[in-house]
């Protein structure tokens, strides 16, 4: 876990409406790359 405010289900301040860290990831995948040795 990471401190507070920093994690994937954290609210992001200052935007309204709230938007949540992981809102702003996507996969390697649709970006159209992958890792082979992860």
């Amino acid at each position: 876990y990471a401190p507070i405010g920093h994690n994937r289900e954290s609210y992001m301040v200052p935007f309204i409406p709230l938007y949540k860290n992981g809102d702003f990831f996507i996969s390697s995948k649709d970006l159209g790359y992958d890792y082979s040795y992860l």
